[in-house]
């Protein structure tokens, strides 16, 4: 039985087109070693948040969340050389597979711009660190899960 060859998104093809998403050949090594940053991340996030660093705890959760997605990513063979497309390979190869949940990626997202707020323009609330914490920690925790399922 041949399976059917599932089209690529437009963005999806642009970010290979320009290079900012490329195909590798698949190592663990490496998908462990960005599993392992996205644990680090997290823990440090976790760690701001009880010493009251509301700003860093936002750009930690965020990190931990783009380690583990271009853990991810690498998983299925490619590498992001932009946050953006991090993104536009997470929806093609996870979300349109029904892997990931499309509302996990706009929480990935929504993180990233708090990041961007917090990091380049010093704007950032306790709330929004939390709220990032516990959205990585889901992340990565689906994360792990993933990869183990695909490595059985």
């Amino acid at each position: 039985m041949k399976v059917p060859l599932v089209k690529q998104s437009p963005d999806f093809k642009k970010c290979l087109n320009n290079g900012r998403l490329v195909k590798v050949e698949i190592d663990l090594r490496t998908v462990a070693r960005e599993v392992d940053l996205a644990h680090s991340d997290l823990s440090e996030g976790e760690a701001s948040i009880e010493r009251g660093s509301n700003k860093w705890a936002t750009v930690q959760a965020y990190y931990a969340m783009f380690h583990a997605a271009k853990a991810l990513v690498h998983q299925k063979g490619y590498r992001e050389k932009s946050h953006q497309c991090l993104a536009i390979a997470l929806r093609e190869l996870y979300v349109r597979a029904g892997k990931l949940d499309e509302q996990m990626l706009m929480e990935i997202e929504d993180a990233r711009a708090l990041r961007e707020e917090a990091n380049c323009r010093g704007s950032f609330t306790e709330a929004a660190a939390n709220h990032s914490i516990h959205v990585a920690k889901q992340f990565v925790e689906i994360t792990v899960k993933l990869i183990s399922e695909s490595q059985q």
